[in-house]
């Protein structure tokens, strides 16, 4: 989160992980789908080429709250079948994770594999999964 007292602005950004095909980037826009306050609002979504790796980036939300700027992105990684540098990316200053997980039982060990991954992100930004707030979705 980044708190900003002199602009008096407020940024969350939150990472959707998980494996390929598992939904990541279907449930952000099914969050902007289910909100029609939302659709009246400016909503910006790119494929961002970082590096030569494909991220949906999303700011969902700009609000003002007594004065304060609220802004709320998500990102996913696209298509993410391989681990690789993309992923880095896409969880680069995130403020918590939501992890979804393919919910077919031949896709358990590809979701374990990834929780693993994760954690090696982890320990690379130096985040603790007792400090980093996240959720478990499954599809």
């Amino acid at each position: 989160m980044r708190i900003s007292n002199q602009t008096k602005e407020l940024s969350v950004k939150i990472g959707y992980h998980g494996t390929g095909l598992a939904g990541k980037t279907t449930s952000v826009l099914y969050i902007y789908d289910l909100n029609s306050a939302l659709k009246e609002k400016e909503f910006r979504s790119t494929y961002c080429d970082m590096y030569g790796h494909q991220l949906f980036c999303s700011t969902i939300l700009k609000e003002e709250y007594k004065g304060w700027k609220i802004k709320l992105s998500l990102v996913a990684k696209v298509g993410a079948i391989y681990l690789n540098e993309g992923n880095y990316k896409a969880l680069e200053s995130v403020d918590g994770i939501i992890f979804v997980a393919d919910s077919q039982p031949d896709r358990m060990e590809a979701n374990l594999n990834y929780l693993y991954f994760l954690d090696d992100i982890f320990q690379r930004f130096g985040y603790n999964w007792e400090q980093m707030p996240y959720a478990l979705q499954l599809k």
